[in-house]
Order: structure tokens, then C-alpha cells, then sequence
């Protein structure tokens, strides 16, 4: 189960965007391998 979290936390008002939930954000190591994999 996803810890909670306020909803002005998940919805941008000002560019009515939607943000990811904090708990399927990705971690250090995945962003990182991500833009090792972008400069290949």
C-alpha cells in the first residue's frame, strides 16, 4: 500500500499538471542508469 500523501503534492494547480506519487518515483541509482543509457 502507498503511504498517504496530500493532494497538493500529486496535482501542479498552476499547469494543472499531475505529479507522480512520491513512492513510484524513481531512486538515485535508477536515474542514474537511466542518463548513463541516454549518453551511450
Amino acid at each position: 500500500m502507498k503511504p498517504f500523501v496530500r493532494a497538493s503534492r500529486l496535482y501542479d494547480a498552476a499547469t494543472r499538471e499531475r505529479i507522480a506519487h512520491p513512492a513510484t518515483e524513481a531512486t538515485d541509482a535508477e536515474v542514474r542508469a537511466a542518463i548513463a543509457e541516454v549518453e551511450r
